[in-house]
Order: structure tokens, then sequence, then C-alpha cells
């Protein structure tokens, strides 16, 4: 966002924050339907959409630090029920850590999954 900020400033970023899209590949000598066309970085909007701003913030910190995937991998029942959705175990779910052991021997599914 600091980046964003910086190269593009107050085209990008208005009275409530950044404007909802973008598009520096704009190149065209056309009048856009709605946004504006800005000199050379292209074709900005002009509205503002609230309800995109929470998961963008999700995403950044999950690039950032990788929380989100980190407490997903960790919560059992998502885990569970990826699985019972047909992702495989050895990828990302890695059923491995959910299954108990018994006497040395894992079970072939936890109790719970029955």
């Amino acid at each position: 966002m600091d980046e964003m900020y910086r190269r593009y400033g107050s085209v990008l970023f208005g009275e409530y924050g950044f404007l909802d899209s973008f598009n520096p590949s704009f190149q065209y000598d056309l009048i856009p339907d709605h946004g504006r066309r800005v000199g050379d970085l292209g074709w900005v909007d002009t509205r503002y959409y609230g309800i995109n701003q929470g998961p963008i913030l999700a995403m950044i910190e999950n690039y950032r630090s990788g929380l989100l995937w980190r407490l997903s991998r960790e919560d059992a029942v998502l885990r569970r029920g990826l699985e019972r959705a047909g992702f495989r175990a050895d990828g990302w779910v890695n059923a491995d850590a959910l299954r108990p052991k018994l006497d040395g021997r894992r079970l072939s599914r936890p109790p719970s999954w029955r």
C-alpha cells in the first residue's frame, strides 16, 4: 500500500482512502464510461467500495506474515472439512497432524470423523 501511494499518490488515493480500482496499462485515447484517464498513469476509478477493503487487508497481512494460512492449518474443524471435501492430505491440509495415535498405530480416521 505504501508503494501504491508512493507511485500514484493523490491520483489513486482520495478523501476516503484508495479508490476502487485502477489500470496502468490503459493507454488508449478514449473517454471511459466511468472513472477517468490520468495521463501516463492509465485509468483510475472515481468510486470507493468499502466492501473490498477488509479482504484486501487480510490478503496483505497473509502475504506479509502468513498468519491466516497458519491459523487455518491449525484449525482442526476447517482441516477436517477440507479433507471431507476431497482436499488431499499430502498437500496444504496435511491430515497427519489430525490423526491420533492408538498404541503406536495410526487410525485410518479419527473417531470424530465417522
